[in-house]
């Protein structure tokens, strides 16, 4: 019985995922690309770059898999997840199955188990794709949601919220916010009745929150069975001062990388490979490059780890 009931769980995550059956993704270059992975709470939210990957499927009980490696050639919205896991430690275990003939499955990330009422889906750029997550191709820049889905405790069951915040604020100023609402075709509208900082958007998806005295606010919205938004920081006060932008954590993979910075403040962490890193015209970012005989554009603000071996300052 409870075989049965699993079964039927990743049926209703495939069936969400693959109303069409499409080509496998082609092989292409590494892209960086944008994740953001919700289980209740935020397990990881940064850039990554990903390319083709060697995939061990899991074999045990609750996902079924044959325990053989696949390999996924080309940057695609699996490889991403996959990739990230890699890095960042609050993603793994991630658990794959092979099960079914029509693309592979995600049955946890974490300790985040897919059942016969709980499964992962993935959105692309607020969308709900009509593909498997291995099929779907990246081409660069995209925004991938991963949410674990739990109809039985009505988590991430509805649409995606999406919260706009200033970088920094003055204290005790006012901190203006507004959250809109993506449905599963990628139609945005404004969220009434959110929750942020302890205070309830309007009709528009407004809400004015206060800036504490010093230090910085994190905020996230909230509204039901909806997928909760990014985690949001407002800097108050801060020793060099608060920046205009927000910056993004930026990973790189083992293999040679094109990382490229945002205007904001980063913290690059290029990893294994001979690297090319650029950081410049943007906020004061941190980078690490790792092994492998890396080059770096930055600005002369930014902060340059010794393990990067040509360094260009703007």
């Amino acid at each position: 019985m409870q075989a049965t009931r699993l079964n039927r769980g990743r049926s209703l995550a495939l069936a969400a995922v693959t109303a069409v059956l499409a080509a496998p993704a082609t092989a292409g270059a590494a892209e960086q690309a944008d994740l953001r992975v919700e289980a209740g709470r935020q397990l990881s939210a940064a850039s990554y770059v990903t390319d083709t990957a060697r995939i061990k499927t899991t074999k045990s009980s609750t996902c079924n898999g044959s325990g053989e490696t696949k390999t996924i050639q080309g940057a695609n919205a699996l490889s991403l997840l996959w990739s990230a896991s890699a890095q960042t430690k609050a993603l793994r275990p991630v658990a794959v199955s092979d099960e079914f003939d029509f693309g592979l499955l995600v049955c946890s990330v974490s300790s985040y188990t897919s059942s016969d009422s709980a499964y992962w889906l993935f959105k692309v750029d607020h969308k709900l794709p009509e593909v498997g997550a291995d099929q779907y191709a990246l081409k660069g820049g995209e925004e991938v949601l991963w949410y674990y889905s739990d109809t039985a405790a009505n988590l991430n069951t509805g649409d995606e919220l999406v919260l706009q915040a200033p970088a920094r604020a003055k204290p005790d100023g006012d901190v203006k916010v507004r959250v809109w609402v993506y449905d599963s075709a990628g139609k945005r509208s404004a969220a009434a009745g959110a929750t942020v900082g302890g205070q309830t958007t309007d009709a528009g998806g407004r809400a004015t929150l206060s800036a504490p005295a010093k230090g910085s606010l994190k905020l996230r919205a909230e509204r039901g069975g909806d997928i909760a938004s990014q985690t949001l920081s407002v800097c108050v006060t801060a020793r060099d001062g608060c920046p205009s932008r927000r910056g993004k954590k930026l990973h790189g993979s083992a293999k040679a990388d094109r990382i490229k910075g945002t205007k904001g403040p980063d913290t690059v962490a290029a990893g294994g490979g001979a690297d090319r890193i650029s950081v410049s015209g943007g906020g004061r970012d941190t980078v690490r490059c790792g092994s492998g005989k890396d080059r770096v554009s930055a600005d002369r603000k930014d902060r340059v780890g010794r393990d990067c071996e040509v360094v260009k300052r703007g």
